[in-house]
C-alpha cells in the first residue's frame, strides 16, 4: 500500500480529475500509512513507524512544510513509543485517525496502539491542531458489541487470554491478529467505516458441507465518531458489512462522492476505493446482508 501513497493522494487532491503524465515524489516519510487531502494543494500524512503527522503542499515542492508530533497527545511511552497510525478520514475541516488496534509484530500487547483521535485544520491549512483527547476504548466497545463478527474479532484481539510463545506470535497483525488498516466517512460524514486487514469472517456457504466456507472482509460502521472524540462517550457500532473480496482483506478504503459508493480504481477509471492486499476492488463491492454499497 505504501508504494501507492503519492499516486493515491494526487488523485484525491485533484478531486478525482483525470490523471496527468507528471509524477511527483514526496519525501520525508518512508513508511507512509495514512493521510488525507486538506485542500486542492495540501495533504497530511501519517507514518506507522513514528507519531508525526506531516503536511505537504504540491506547489511548494516535495518535502513536508510542517510536522505535528502527536506522541505526547496520544500518551505513548518510551518503552512502547509507536502508536501505529494506519488510516484517516476527512470530514469537513476535521480528520479522524485510527491506529491498528493490534499487537506488535511478535504478538505482544502494546496499549499505545489502541487509539482513535482527530485533528482539525484552519481554512488556509496553515494550522493543524489535535481535538480534545484520544479515545482508547474503541476496541473494548467493539468487542462488547454483539454481531456476527464478534467471535472473529474477539479471537483475533486475544484480550483476556494468557498467551505466550507461539500462541501469542500467531496474533501478530500480519498473521492471525486483529489489524485495522482502512477508514472512510459516509457521504454525510456522520458515520465512519472501519476496514480490517485481519480477521476475515468465515461464512458457511453450504449446510451439506459445513467446512465449505467463504472468507469475507469485515467493515464496521462507527455511528457516533464526533461524540466519541468530543465527549469521550462509548462508541456505537452498526451492523457489520461483510465484503466478498475473493478471500482477501481491506488494506485501504475511501468513498467516491461522484458515484456515491465505495469504489475501486479500474483501468482508465478516475476513482479510488477499497484496496485489498494485492488487488483494487470492483466498482460495486458485493457483501452479505442483502444490499450493495
Amino acid at each position: 500500500m505504501r508504494k501507492f501513497f503519492a499516486v493515491i493522494f494526487i488523485c484525491l487532491l485533484a478531486s478525482c480529475s483525470p490523471a496527468t503524465e507528471n509524477n511527483l515524489t514526496f519525501y520525508g516519510s518512508s513508511d507512509a500509512s495514512a493521510g488525507a487531502a486538506i485542500d486542492s494543494n495540501s495533504f497530511i500524512v501519517a507514518d506507522d513507524e513514528e507519531n508525526i503527522l506531516k503536511g505537504y503542499k504540491i506547489e511548494d515542492g516535495t518535502k513536508p512544510v510542517f510536522g505535528l508530533d502527536v506522541s505526547q497527545f496520544l500518551e505513548t511511552t518510551k518503552e512502547n513509543p509507536e502508536a501505529d497510525i494506519e488510516a484517516a478520514a476527512k470530514v469537513g475541516n476535521r480528520i479522524y485517525w485510527i491506529t491498528s488496534h493490534g499487537r506488535n509484530k511478535d504478538g505482544k500487547l502494546r496499549p499505545s496502539r489502541y487509539r482513535f483521535f482527530a485533528t482539525e485544520f484552519t481554512a488556509d491549512a496553515n494550522i493543524i491542531k489535535t481535538v480534545r483527547k484520544p479515545y482508547k476504548d474503541l476496541m473494548i466497545d467493539l468487542l462488547a458489541f454483539k454481531s456476527d463478527v464478534q467471535k472473529d474479532l474477539s479471537e483475533a484481539a486475544g484480550f483476556g487470554f494468557d498467551l505466550k510463545g507461539k500462541s501469542a506470535a500467531k496474533l501478530a497483525p500480519k498473521d492471525e491478529g486483529l489489524n485495522i488498516e482502512g477508514l472512510c466517512a459516509s457521504a454525510d460524514g456522520k458515520t465512519l467505516y472501519i476496514g480490517f486487514r485481519n480477521p476475515l469472517h468465515k461464512l458457511v456457504v453450504s449446510e451439506v458441507e459445513p467446512k465449505d466456507k467463504k472468507e469475507l472482509a469485515i467493515v464496521m460502521p462507527l455511528k457516533n465518531p464526533a461524540i466519541v472524540i468530543e465527549k469521550g462517550e462509548k462508541a456505537i457500532f452498526g451492523k457489520p458489512l461483510l465484503w466478498d473480496l475473493d478471500g482477501l482483506a481491506i488494506r485501504d478504503i475511501t468513498y467516491s462522492p461522484f458515484h456515491k459508493a465505495f469504489k475501486r480504481r479500474t483501468p482508465g477509471s478516475k476513482n479510488w476505493i477499497a484496496v485489498s492486499l494485492s488487488r483494487i476492488y470492483p466498482l460495486t463491492v458485493r457483501y452479505h446482508f442483502g444490499n450493495q454499497v
